[in-house]
């Protein structure tokens, strides 16, 4: 099912099993716990093997943003990302553009604050919730929409 690029997307991911995803969408934050899920490594391949011949890891499109914790560059990254699909100048700041971003961060700690616009995930990568620590004033936080309610 689904359109062949996103068949293809998800058979490039590596054979990793993520226990936490948080995705925050204007005005609305959801974390997703999954339990680690038996995985049939006939669909995946072997750790060194990509399957359906794609490469290991993928090569990411510029929208998909994998930070690790030696990064120097990341909360400028972010602000970038935040500058296009969220704030508030002007109200709304993103809301209907054609950018969807993924920010994904290795296991460590982060001492940046991740201001969430629209059409923005934030995922944790790692085996337990407590991987990806951020450490910054704010941490992962969602200012989207207006800052008056009434409009």
């Amino acid at each position: 099912a689904g359109c062949a690029e996103c068949r293809a997307f998800s058979h490039s991911m590596p054979p990793m099993r993520p226990v936490l995803a948080v995705a925050l969408v204007a005005g609305s934050a959801s974390a997703v716990a999954a339990s680690k899920l038996p995985l049939k490594k006939s669909s995946l391949g072997s750790a060194n093997e990509a399957p359906l011949g794609l490469s290991n890891p993928p090569s990411w499109p510029a929208s998909v943003l994998l930070f690790e914790d030696s990064d120097t560059d990341i909360q400028a990254k972010i602000d970038a990302v935040y500058a296009t699909n969220g704030g508030y100048d002007p109200v709304n700041n993103g809301q209907f553009v054609d950018s969807r971003y993924a920010l994904m961060f290795k296991p460590g700690t982060y001492t940046v604050d991740v201001p969430v616009g629209y059409y923005t995930q934030v995922l944790g990568l790692g085996d337990s919730p407590d991987d990806v620590v951020f450490s910054g004033s704010k941490g992962v936080y969602c200012e989207t929409g207006s800052p008056d309610f009434g409009t």
